[in-house]
C-alpha cells in the first residue's frame, strides 16, 4: 500500500515522503509499545494490591478492567 501510495506522487517527492511515513511509523511504534507496557505493569500492581488487600476475585476483575 506504500509503495503504490508513493509510485502515485511526483518524483521530487518520493524520497521525501517515504522517510516522513517511515519517521511517523516508527514514533507510532514506540507509543503503542510505550501505553502497552504501562499497561501490563499498572495490572501487576493492582493484582498485587488486590491479594494484600484480600479481595476475592481480584484477578477477574483484572481481566474485565483491561478487556473494557
Amino acid at each position: 500500500m506504500k509503495h503504490s501510495f508513493c509510485l502515485s506522487l511526483p518524483t521530487r517527492f518520493r524520497e521525501t515522503t517515504v522517510r516522513m511515513l517511515s519517521d511517523i511509523n516508527n514514533q507510532l511504534e514506540g507509543y503503542v509499545q510505550g501505553q502497552v507496557t504501562v499497561a501490563i505493569v499498572v495490572a501487576i500492581m493492582f493484582c498485587i494490591m488486590f491479594k494484600i488487600v484480600g479481595l476475592r476475585y481480584g484477578m477477574t476483575f483484572l481481566v474485565l478492567w483491561q478487556v473494557f
